[in-house]
């Protein structure tokens, strides 16, 4: 019987494609699963191959591509930048409280937007009645981190109301974005 094998993030606790490096849900950096190891038996069944040198040569043109790739620049170990899982929550919770709060919640009741609790969970926050954004931003672009700054710092109109550019926060820096950001993934519905 075959093990079935998951990426559970371990923030959201969501299932992510086996291959996802970022959670598709809240947007924290997946760590890639650990496959089982092979039955001896299939070891056996290559072993004669490798008195003929058949595998060194696969595994040296493995290792070959892996140290050298096909002449392109070295693939970076990080795939997720920095600023998508930086920020001090704490900090965040300032932030909010500096322009945010106007308008949101931090629980699922409704303001002038909608409150933010669960805005990383799936499917989103919680929004009023007969609004549906079928789990994505009000732009239509699904719930990333990456997504959600670029939300907050160009605003929009949403079906509920118009947020406006870097949440009428005066002076949004960068960090202050990522302590944001760091802030909204804490919510919980």
């Amino acid at each position: 019987m075959a093990t079935q094998i998951k990426n559970v993030c371990p923030v959201c606790r969501n299932v992510n494609e086996l291959t996802a490096a970022q959670c598709r849900y809240c947007g924290n950096v997946l760590i890639p699963p650990q496959l089982p190891a092979p039955p001896v038996a299939r070891l056996r069944r290559w072993w004669p191959l490798a008195a003929t040198g058949a595998v060194s040569v696969v595994l040296l043109a493995i290792a070959g591509f892996l140290l050298f790739g096909l002449g392109g620049p070295a693939a970076s170990s990080e795939t997720t930048p920095p600023s998508a899982v930086a920020g001090d929550p704490a900090r965040g919770q300032a932030v909010f409280n500096r322009g945010c709060n106007t308008c949101h919640n931090t629980n699922q009741v409704t303001k002038v937007g909608p409150g933010l609790a669960g805005l990383f969970a799936p499917g989103g926050p919680t929004l009023p009645s007969g609004i549906d954004y079928g789990g994505n931003l009000s732009n239509g672009k699904p719930i990333t981190v990456e997504n959600v700054k670029a939300w907050i710092r160009s605003g929009g109109q949403g079906k509920i109301g118009t947020m406006p550019p870097s949440g009428n926060i005066p002076n949004l820096t960068d960090a202050d974005l990522d302590d944001l950001v760091a802030y909204l993934r804490t919510l919980q519905k």
